[in-house]
């Protein structure tokens, strides 16, 4: 249409391309309560199947249908229609409960299989689609974080309040120098500030939420510059002194210690070479201190768990899902 010809008042009405249905919307109301009525009717084709379909890629890091953000003719086909109307079907039975839904997936088969390569079923479907084993893949960035704190015993788990925000005023900010600051805090990652400018430094490293647009998926790097932060930014040495200290003061044997780092990282006991390995490690480590000349009294053995407690929350292990 023409701008500076505008034509008769459209009335407010529902899509007519995605729905047959015409709710009638009252002209002295906002319309709100009938556009969610509308959504949540059991007969609407696509909110529970889309809802479905993200958490499936949550869980598994591919949709049911692949392109999580596109249902319409240009999308892709669903992998197993009758699972995705299943458990659309399931989610509007237990009243849309996401929780629910959550619990369904996550006690399944499918979701419990491991990461293990079968060469007779990878050459006859090489990239999973039948779902025989579990697709291994990394953390995203917010469970990485929240795991390192938590792993380390220095996770808030408060829940978040407003950030001590500076006064513009007082900071003297400009069009070359703008708001860039990073508010240090141990609280979950939901709670961080979110800025568009600029991301925050360590989600930004692993493919962190892009704050400029609405994506339903995101890729999962796996780059240099990812293990170079892990070993020269500040956050990881001191998350593992922290996670040494919390496994010193957990026991009193030094392999009953061990054992509950590799719980505690890894959620399962260490093999009888890895416990070995930890041990000869830790000895390792305190005579290597032991024989290096230093002006400062140095506690060598929580220098030695450090290392080692390093090794586990930077390993494969605790950033992929197998």
């Amino acid at each position: 249409g023409n701008p500076e010809n505008p034509g008769d008042i459209v009335p407010r009405q529902f899509i007519n391309v995605i729905s047959k249905s015409k709710p009638e919307i009252d002209k002295t109301e906002s319309g709100r309560e009938e556009l969610a009525d509308w959504l949540t009717d059991p007969a609407h084709p696509l909110t529970a199947r889309v809802i479905v379909n993200r958490l499936w890629y949550h869980h598994f890091g591919q949709g049911l249908v692949k392109t999580v953000d596109n249902f319409g003719v240009l999308g892709d086909t669903p992998s197993h229609p009758q699972l995705l109307d299943y458990l659309a079907g399931q989610l509007i039975e237990q009243q849309w409960s996401l929780k629910a839904l959550h619990r369904q997936i996550m006690l399944s088969r499918v979701f419990r299989l491991d990461s293990q390569e079968i060469a007779e079923n990878t050459n006859r479907d090489p990239d999973n689609v039948f779902l025989w084993k579990y697709s291994r893949r990394r953390l995203d960035a917010e469970s990485i974080r929240d795991a390192l704190l938590f792993v380390s015993g220095e996770l808030d788990s408060e829940q978040g309040g407003p950030h001590p925000f500076i006064p513009w005023h007082k900071k003297g900010y400009s069009l070359n120098a703008p708001f860039h600051q990073d508010y240090p805090t141990n609280k979950r990652s939901v709670y961080l500030m979110t800025q568009r400018l600029y991301k925050h430094p360590f989600l930004g490293r692993f493919n962190g939420p892009e704050t400029n647009e609405t994506s339903g998926t995101r890729d999962s790097s796996h780059l240099p510059t990812q293990a170079l932060y892990l070993m020269n930014a500040p956050l990881v040495p001191e998350l593992a002194a922290a996670f040494g200290k919390r496994i010193q003061q957990s026991a009193e044997s030094e392999e009953t210690q061990i054992i509950q780092a590799y719980q505690l990282a890894f959620c399962r006991n260490p093999t009888a070479e890895e416990l070995s390995d930890a041990a000869q490690f830790l000895e390792y480590y305190r005579e290597e201190l032991n024989t290096e000349k230093s002006d400062q009294d140095r506690d060598t053995n929580q220098l030695a768990w450090t290392g080692l407690a390093k090794v586990l929350l930077t390993s494969n292990e605790f950033f992929f899902i197998d």
